[in-house]
């Protein structure tokens, strides 16, 4: 697997015998978009994870015009007049990342904007936390970035994978304009001191352009996100 930063990381190994009863993974299948979805000329938001996801709902619903599909599994392509929205599970198999990223990119054309957010445990950051007075957000950007960066980089040694790298490097390699912000947080449950972090992404000239107002306060519109989401049917 290629980081974004270039290296090759070879991951760890074990046998796997799939006659194993105990064995129940299934082979990953390859994602893409479904026909009919017109590329984003503007600003695609990519969202990896529960946080950064929550964050952007509280932007409000936007009309669904397509999805990315695997086998069964689907996940919805989000637009408005402004700009076009994904959100994607964490955790997403090695296997699977670079379908997905090639699925995501293809619903954006090579002059759109990509900003994709995600959050990470603040122990896989590399550095001096001591050094940090509010909850660590760092960035990386491809050549092709023109704005100046809302946040600092990523300070190496630290290196990004999964489907974020994915996406980033297919965003390099095409010339694309992309660039990821990377929260690092004290527990990955979803709440405004957690979601606080992605505040930065406003300070991004086409996240402003395209119309996403900051949120004033986190808190009390994640708790009316909550509300709604709310499922009462209890004794189903």
């Amino acid at each position: 697997m290629a980081s974004f930063f270039g290296e090759i990381v070879t991951g760890s190994y074990r046998y796997i015998d799939d006659e194993d009863p105990d064995y129940t993974s299934e082979p990953a299948e390859d994602w893409t978009a479904g026909e009919g979805i017109e590329k984003e000329t503007g600003l695609l938001v990519v969202t990896e994870g529960d946080q950064a996801g929550s964050y952007t709902r509280l932007w409000g619903d936007l009309p669904v015009v397509g999805s990315l599909q695997s086998g069964t599994r689907q996940i919805p392509v989000g637009r408005c007049a402004g700009y076009s929205l994904v959100h994607c599970p964490a955790g997403v198999q090695t296997a699977e990342s670079d379908s997905l990223a090639r699925a995501v990119l293809s619903t954006a054309s090579t002059g759109c904007t990509v900003v994709v957010l995600t959050s990470r445990h603040v122990s896989d950051l590399k550095c001096d936390l001591a050094s940090y007075l509010s909850t660590p957000v760092h960035c990386l950007a491809t050549k092709a970035w023109t704005e100046s960066l809302p946040c600092t980089r990523l300070p190496q040694p630290n290196i990004v994978s999964g489907l974020p790298a994915a996406i980033m490097t297919m965003a390099q390699m095409s010339g694309q304009q992309a660039l990821l912000l990377m929260a690092f947080t004290e527990v990955l449950a979803v709440d405004s001191l957690a979601l606080a972090p992605f505040t930065v992404c406003h300070k991004i000239g086409a996240v402003t352009k395209a119309g996403v107002k900051k949120v004033a306060n986190i808190g009390a519109e994640l708790s009316k996100l909550k509300v709604i989401s709310c499922d009462d049917s209890l004794y189903m």
